[in-house]
């Protein structure tokens, strides 16, 4: 057992770092915590504080092993889990992270906090119905837990329950901090449910709250196509090339408006700068309309949706001839049969696509 002076200075250190933490000074706390473990090597609490400043400066590595020390130092509660689990999600140790988090509610079962980081692994992992258990377990111990809200409007969006997405990411709205991506995402899910109008007016929020998201202007110029507003569609995706030039989607989405008011010429070179950003061809995911494959059929809803969204025409070139059902990201990585991930291409622009992630 330390000394009664010795037992004083390490109380003093952990409690100066965790102030120095509470007001942002995580390098500061770090120094004062250490300070504390060299006094006391078996401070649990010490251990577990200096994870967390270290957390908060992006060192998770380092952050595990401090959460490790305080672990086997009998410092067993739920927060240390919890924390161990953050970290080990940060690293995507996916599976650890489960196995974390879920001590951590075994210890706590209202740890709401654990049960939302268990839903994002189980997200991460693409188990969306497990991701949506425990977002349902979180707020039924925390009501208020707007992150909550906002994580399951994303949930249903996967799974594509766009008005069940619509209503949460209402609930989430009082969320200061998430609130450009509330606006977007559920814009993205009235876009999906033919709601244009509302999706436009979400986009917009979105615009005024980060006028620099490029995201924003690139999808609602889509919703625009949809209300046939070409001109509108125009301004969003020069706007989409202003901020980023290598955009190259923006590029097609500005040459098929430009088609649609017969502006044949600049429709052209919009198509001819997309093709210069095109990637080198190595390999090519598709799946024809016509052509019977090995992979689980596109379902119906999700092939018809997909045409009207992208309006029976080939999203690169304006095609309506030869078209085909094409993967964004490819079953080889890990793509799903899902709306968001499927897009109308002629042919010749699918062959023309590589099978990487753009």
């Amino acid at each position: 057992m330390l000394p009664a002076r010795e037992r004083h200075h390490t109380m003093n250190y952990l409690k100066e770092g965790q102030d120095k933490f509470i007001a942002g000074d995580s390098h500061g706390a770090i120094i004062d915590l250490t300070k504390a473990i060299e006094i006391d090597p078996k401070n649990g609490e010490a251990y577990n504080d200096r994870g967390v400043a270290k957390f908060s400066i992006t060192q998770y590595e380092d952050a595990i092993t401090d959460y490790n020390n305080a672990i086997n130092l009998g410092w067993r509660n739920s927060i240390v889990y919890l924390n161990r689990g953050q970290a080990n999600y940060k690293l995507q140790n996916y599976t650890q992270a489960l196995s974390d988090l879920t001590k951590a509610i075994s210890l706590d079962p209202s740890n709401h906090m654990a049960y939302g980081y268990r839903a994002g692994t189980h997200y991460s992992l693409q188990h969306f119905d497990e991701a949506l258990s425990d977002i349902d377990r979180a707020l039924s111990v925390k009501p208020d837990f707007a992150d909550a809200f906002y994580y399951r409007g994303i949930f249903h969006s996967n799974l594509e329950q766009f008005d069940e997405a619509v209503f949460d990411f209402t609930r989430s709205l009082h969320n200061r901090c998430k609130l450009p991506k509330i606006f977007f995402y559920r814009a993205q899910a009235k876009s999906f449910m033919g709601d244009y109008e509302g999706a436009i007016k979400d986009f917009d929020k979105a615009a005024l709250e980060e006028p620099s998201h490029v995201d924003i202007y690139l999808e609602r110029g889509w919703a625009k196509i949809e209300l046939e507003d070409y001109s509108g569609a125009i301004e969003d995706f020069s706007k989409t090339i202003e901020l980023d030039p290598a955009r190259d989607r923006a590029f097609i989405r500005r040459a098929i408006a430009r088609k649609r008011l017969g502006n044949i010429t600049e429709a052209e070179k919009d198509f001819e700068s997309a093709n210069k950003l095109q990637p080198a061809i190595e390999e090519n995911d598709q799946d024809n309309v016509s052509t019977q494959t090995k992979r689980p059929t596109i379902p119906e809803k999700v092939r018809i949706a997909v045409w009207r969204r992208d309006q029976g025409t080939c999203v690169r070139c304006g095609s309506r001839e030869n078209l085909e059902y094409d993967h964004i990201i490819p079953f080889s990585q890990g793509g799903s049969n899902t709306i968001r991930n499927i897009e109308l291409l002629c042919e010749k622009c699918n062959r023309s696509k590589s099978d990487n992630i753009q």
